[in-house]
């Protein structure tokens, strides 16, 4: 049976997802594989028996469920190998495997087929079948509770549904449905935005106890958004598009123009501002005539013998030690930046990845993934450093640099390729500080980056060595960077 590219890409997004979530590691231990082992499955395909459970991987608690309390040989013992996969929705060969990798492993059922199984049999004959409780049959067949939905319950202990369904902005039906289902997954993230995942970051409960106003005329303010959305999306790139799903939950949480306002600075810090205009030089002055007095001549200067030069006037300060070379007075190094500010501009930049300006990657972290688009295709890569640049060798950083883009270089070969290494910095001001005359020292954390193209391979290790150069002058003279990650790209023509 022929692979279906849609399942394939389906159970790539959902193992992608889980990913930047809960990592690699916890999610080769869902798929029961190793880390590099799912590396390969990423680059090239994930097999064929693996897609049901990469697909599952999207659903709360993933597609299967080991059965507390239950040993998976007893069960093979007791029914034979098939009725067991008939029962558990697990091919025979995969249970074989499983009992023969872990002897002392529990039963796993596809959570589908014990829904149809507890459905059709009952609960006490299905407990009887598999050699359990019929408590531990329910426990099972319950989806997991997310944490937010735990945070929400503790919420509704504390002040009531009611006072939280205002809070919330939805209706008392809605808020009672996530408690029993949990909240779905687009609603997740803005809801723990505002009640925060810990006591500390939640609301005071002044907050709570007031509620948030009601919206007045929901629909009119939907349309509104809505057409400010359209705007929006027609005169921004495609990476910051608003998708027009997202619209009337933001407008019920009462966080549209927050999100908005997010999504605008964010795009604000990437644009590469204006050239500078340079202004004109003043006109020259002519010098001013002296005022001579009646009666006072002007000094004459000193005589000396012909064919000798004037001696030089002294210089000011101790004199020099003879037999040494002139030194060049050493400026303040950047590392002697003070503790305070250091923790003023971590404090900035946490407060600016919670409003969403952060530039997030496309991809994990050290993970060369290729991609295709209509006319290109190609692999890119993160590696993420977060360091401030004159904490950091860069003479060191720029052999992995240069080692990396190598890699990458060699591994897609073609004809006309384009390689760009691009470096994503936060500072502490508006602009870039690359642009010294558009660049305005403040106390908000903003976000930009700084690439250089590359067409030759043999051109990889001057351009990134002179871009790191330029980062070490713009560190020391103009502004404190703080190097978030840096991406190497390299893209064909189809």
């Amino acid at each position: 049976m022929a692979r279906s590219p849609g399942r394939q890409a389906l159970a790539r997004r959902r193992v992608l997802d889980y990913v930047r979530r809960l990592g690699l590691r916890r999610a080769a231990e869902r798929l029961d594989t190793t880390t590099k082992e799912l590396r390969r499955w990423l680059s090239t395909s994930i097999p064929a028996s693996k897609l049901s459970a990469a697909i599952g991987l999207g659903k709360p608690g993933g597609k299967f469920v080991f059965l507390k309390g239950s040993r998976l040989t007893d069960l093979i013992k007791k029914h034979g190998l098939s009725h067991a996969s008939r029962l558990t929705g697990i091919p025979g060969r995969e249970l074989a495997e499983l009992a023969k990798k872990r002897p002392g492993s529990a039963v796993k059922l596809d959570r589908d087929r014990l829904r149809q199984l507890n459905a059709k049999k009952g609960r006490e004959k299905l407990a009887e079948l598999l050699g359990v409780k019929p408590g531990q049959v329910d426990r099972a067949n319950k989806p997991p509770i997310p944490k937010t939905t735990k945070r929400l319950k503790k919420f509704v202990d504390s002040y009531g549904d009611e006072a939280t369904a205002s809070f919330l902005g939805v209706s008392l039906r809605q808020l009672n449905h996530w408690l029993k289902k949990g909240i779905p997954r687009s609603w997740e993230g803005d809801v723990s935005q505002i009640l925060g995942r810990t006591s500390s970051e939640g609301p005071d409960e002044q907050a709570l106890k007031k509620g948030r106003p009601p919206v007045p005329t929901l629909d009119r303010t939907i349309a509104s958004a809505r057409r400010k959305v359209e705007a929006w999306n027609k005169k921004a790139p495609s990476r910051y598009h608003i998708r027009l799903g997202d619209i009337e939950r933001w407008v019920r949480l009462g966080i549209f123009e927050q999100k908005l306002a997010a999504i605008k600075a964010a795009h604000a810090t990437t644009r590469k501002p204006g050239k500078p205009t340079k202004r004109k030089p003043a006109p020259p002055r002519p010098p001013e005539t002296p005022i001579v007095p009646p009666g006072a001549g002007v000094p004459k200067p000193p005589r000396h013998p012909p064919g000798e030069k004037p001696p030089r006037p002294p210089r000011p300060g101790p004199p020099r030690p003879p037999g040494r070379p002139p030194r060049k007075p050493p400026g303040p190094p950047p590392s002697q930046i003070s503790a305070e500010k250091k923790r003023n501009f971590h404090q900035a930049r946490i407060e600016a990845m919670t409003e969403g300006r952060y530039p997030v990657p496309q991809a994990p972290w050290s993970l060369i993934q290729s991609w295709k688009l209509m006319n290109r295709r190609g692999i890119h890569v993160y590696r993420k450093v977060e360091k401030f640049v004159h904490e950091i060798d860069l003479n060191k950083l720029g052999d992995q640099v240069v080692t990396l883009a190598r890699r990458v270089w060699a591994r897609l070969p073609g004809d006309n390729p384009i390689m760009t290494v691009k470096f994503t910095f936060a500072a502490m001001g508006d602009g870039n500080p690359f642009y010294p005359d558009g660049f305005i020292e403040g106390n908000d954390v903003n976000f930009f980056s700084r690439k250089v193209a590359i067409y030759y391979e043999w051109e990889i290790e001057r351009l990134i060595r002179s871009l790191l150069r330029e980062i070490w002058e713009v560190d020391a003279e103009q502004a404190m960077l703080f190097l978030e990650y840096y991406e190497i790209v390299k893209s064909l023509p189809l």
